[in-house]
């Protein structure tokens, strides 16, 4: 069963009543089964929890987000123990090859450039064999930057000329970006304490500051699926920013459907078997294929 994504964006107080989230806003009380939720986004500073709202949160595996002034993801409560043996997997990430590091990053930036022309194709009708060539040639641990020369060429592309990446969100265009990528990005967090791997432990990013490094590698493949969409909303004729419209949207992308092992599932439940197919992949010490999600449209 595919989890709800559950966002709160006026005051309101929230309790747990016989295992059910109880949402209390005016005059009315709303109760959703904790079991039914992936998600719970708190979008307003006037919203109260009870402690029995973090503890059922962690117990059902839910990510409870907090927002910041900017509507954008501020801080992550995921559960410490989603899966049985999370200490012995996490001691394995700890000690993962170097090498095997680096043969694991190889087909995250092949996917992620591969989507990235699958995007250009979709959006605009742009074939560019630039990117297919690059993503052809990716060595192990990026060493040559194609990551880098493919980002170059396609944000052009795909946003114009004048388009520059902002994660402090000075434009509308960024402004949807950074909000469309803490949410795939917190997805992927929930996945992989679900799969019992710590995000802590990356396999390319190892900046001492960031408890996501793991999940900063993940999402890289997942980002022109943001991309699309943005692309899609800043085109519409009612476009006005970070609109509850566009808000929604962007978090329907969890649920779009996706291909992962010759199957189509939601992008959410795809997310589960990428970060299972990463362990097994990091268990085997050498190696492993991962099962990267690919958009479908």
């Amino acid at each position: 069963m595919l989890r709800r994504t559950i966002e709160i964006g006026s005051p309101a107080r929230l309790q747990v009543k016989l295992s059910q989230l109880v949402v209390h806003r005016d005059d009315e009380e709303h109760r959703i089964p904790f079991e039914d939720i992936g998600f719970l986004i708190l979008d307003h500073p006037q919203i109260t929890c009870s402690q029995s709202v973090f503890r059922y949160c962690a117990d059902h595996n839910v990510a409870l987000v907090v927002t910041n002034e900017k509507h954008l993801p501020a801080s992550l409560l995921l559960s410490l123990d989603a899966h049985s043996t999370q200490g012995k997997i996490m001691r394995m990430q700890a000690t993962t090859p170097k090498e095997q590091q680096h043969h694991l990053w190889q087909q995250i930036v092949k996917a992620k450039i591969t989507a990235q022309a699958m995007t250009l194709s979709a959006t605009h009708g742009i074939d560019n064999a630039r990117l297919l060539r690059l993503a052809k040639t990716v060595q192990p641990d990026d060493k040559s930057n194609h990551e880098g020369q493919a980002a170059r060429i396609y944000f052009k592309l795909q946003f114009g000329n004048d388009f520059k990446r902002d994660q402090n969100g000075k434009t509308n265009v960024n402004i949807l970006l950074n909000y469309g990528y803490s949410i795939i990005r917190t997805a992927c967090a929930r996945a992989l304490m679900g799969a019992g791997l710590h995000p802590a432990f990356g396999l390319h990013h190892h900046n001492q500051y960031n408890v996501f490094c793991l999940v900063d590698d993940i999402v890289e493949p997942l980002r022109p699926m943001v991309d699309k969409c943005v692309t899609e909303l800043s085109e519409a004729e009612s476009f006005n920013g970070l609109d509850r419209t566009a808000k929604s949207r962007l978090l329907e992308l969890l649920a779009d459907s996706v291909l992962i092992n010759k199957r189509q599932l939601p992008l959410m439940s795809a997310l589960g078997i990428y970060c299972s197919s990463l362990r097994k992949a990091l268990e085997k010490r050498k190696g492993g294929r991962l099962a990267i999600p690919t958009a479908t449209k």
